[in-house]
């Protein structure tokens, strides 16, 4: 009786170790787990941050472009709004006044 008690006591013995060293392999195997998770988090997200900054570096650049194209657009119907007026600022002014004159 005693050689088997003795034995049952060797069986738990083993399979506590044995359930010991799975749980010991498990929180390894876990944070394994957990490390790669956060490298690869990591890396998506430096590699996210560095296609952001180069889209909003590319959007700046075509943003600047319009504005200078808007700008050089606004110069030139500026330019030739001064033509306008000077050639006929003058013509104009008097059929204002004529129409004025003539509504009175």
């Amino acid at each position: 009786m005693e050689e088997i008690i003795n034995r049952v006591i060797e069986i738990d013995v083993k399979a506590r170790a044995f359930i010991r060293r799975a749980e010991d392999r498990k929180a390894s195997a876990d944070k394994y787990i957990e490390e790669q998770r956060a490298a690869l988090k990591a890396e998506a997200e430096k590699k996210l941050a560095s296609e952001l900054g180069k889209e909003q570096s590319k959007m700046n650049r075509k943003l600047e472009a319009k504005k200078i194209e808007i700008s050089a657009s606004e110069k030139a119907e500026m330019g030739k709004l001064d033509d306008f007026y000077k050639e006929n600022g003058e013509r104009l002014a008097e059929e204002i006044f004529r129409e004025i004159i003539k509504s009175k």
